[in-house]
């Protein structure tokens, strides 16, 4: 990718764990806009502001993260200020959000006077779904509606979460038993401050259960485009237990998850214990052994990305016929732009989330349309952009299109889908 003259030299940021300043950049996605808003119009879609996209691991304790900050303001102006909300949307995440309440749950149990405490509540769904359990569930989110909330019976704050409005949290609710938060940690600017807010509103005896994406599954499974600027660190078990350590933790037990192409479940709390202790030990023992955190084997799997972001930005350019991405969310937006696709060659993009039809990816500047929408009459090529939700994305497109209408996908690895997959 084309890397902008100020940053092609600039060294990185210091390291959001351990404070080093011996960064090194492994890979540069090139200047990108922000993902996750949208534009009214093309021409202000083509105009977004671009920020330099790269990509640097830290010599000391070998977390891996966005080289720069430049894109911070505009990320909380434009994206987290009036976040999306689509926990409910997808039948996908309903059915995976519950398996984590169910884990959560079993780890640790809620006194009936105790409450629960979801960091990024996004659109409630999690709340309602505690609620229907029998718990008191509090939600924290800087977009959260809370008369909204309050009307269904629930109760949120609108906040971001670090040591400040966790104290505001203890002050008002007391200690929480457990703290759950899915996908939230990553997208955080100052990772301690989160960590120092679970060290003072865990009660005694209490738990987090956090959830972030995998660095070695994300790269495996080719997720780069989680790797855009909402995505601030991205975490192994090693990174995410001197997190922890660094205020105070522990990670007490972790597991894996396969969801939004493969995750860490971490358990955290005040006391070591040797189960986890033990399960977090081998794990770690196993990501030096690959050298997770070595510029090298880092830059292997952003090499074989390079090689197919070519392969599909040439077959995109080349089909024969109308090609139509489908997912306009964040990822969908940031993988589009990372593959520096042209709206001459991917004019639409359908998502059928509520307010978006009409506007406009920023960057590559396609319009975002409805499913039914009549100008997708002559669709040759289906391009799935939200990797997470393929199966489905098929069954959607097989009630739109003829079954076989060829989809192209990039994860796992770039392939044409099988109708079967639906």
């Amino acid at each position: 990718m084309t890397l902008s003259t100020a940053s092609a030299s600039r060294p990185p940021r210091a390291c959001r764990l351990c404070e080093a300043t011996a960064l090194e950049i492994v890979h540069h996605f090139g200047d990108q806009p922000v993902a996750g808003y949208l534009e009214a119009s093309a021409d202000a879609a083509r105009q977004a502001a671009r920020f330099p996209n790269a990509i640097a691991v830290c010599g000391r304790c070998g977390l891996v993260q966005q080289a720069y900050d430049d894109a911070i303001p505009q990320l909380v102006e434009r994206v987290y200020a009036h976040y999306q909300p689509t926990y409910s949307m997808s039948p996908t995440v309903r059915e995976y959000m519950r398996s984590f309440l169910d884990l959560a749950e079993s780890r640790n149990g809620v006194p009936s006077e105790g409450y629960v405490l979801e960091i990024g509540s996004n659109d409630g769904a999690v709340l309602a779904e505690l609620k229907r359990r029998g718990r008191r569930p509090i939600g924290l989110d800087p977009s959260a509606d809370p008369e909204a909330a309050a009307e269904h019976g629930y109760e949120v704050v609108r906040d971001y979460f670090d040591e400040r409005s966790a104290q505001r949290l203890r002050d008002r609710f007391g200690g929480a038993d457990l703290v759950i938060s899915r996908h939230t940690l990553e997208h955080v600017f100052e990772p301690r401050s989160f960590m120092r807010g679970l060290a003072t509103l865990l009660a005694a005896g209490g738990t987090a259960v956090i959830e972030v994406p995998y660095l070695r599954l994300q790269l495996m499974n080719n997720q780069y485009q989680s790797m855009t600027f909402q995505h601030v660190c991205f975490f192994t078990v090693s990174t995410m237990r001197a997190l922890a350590e660094s205020e105070g933790l522990t990670v007490v037990d972790v597991t894996f998850s396969s969801m939004d192409g493969g995750s860490i479940v971490a358990f955290i709390g005040r006391e070591r214990a040797a189960r986890g202790s033990a399960a977090s030990d081998e794990v770690i023992r196993f990501e030096r052994a690959c050298s997770l955190d070595s510029p090298a084997t880092l830059r292997t799997f952003f090499d074989e990305w390079e090689t197919q972001r070519a392969t599909v930005a040439r077959y995109l350019s080349g089909h024969h016929g109308r090609v139509v991405a489908y997912g306009a969310g964040s990822k969908g937006q940031a993988l589009l732009n990372m593959l520096d696709v042209r709206r001459d060659d991917v004019p639409f993009v359908i998502d059928d989330t509520p307010g978006t039809a009409g506007q406009f990816i920023p960057g590559m500047s396609a319009e975002v349309v409805a499913l039914q929408d009549e100008r997708l009459s002559d669709v040759a090529l289906l391009f799935i952009t939200a990797p997470t939700h393929i199966p489905e994305v098929v069954r959607r497109a097989h009630t739109r299109f003829d079954r076989a209408l060829p989809i192209l996908a990039t994860a796992p690895a770039v392939h044409l889908v099988a109708p079967e997959v639906a």
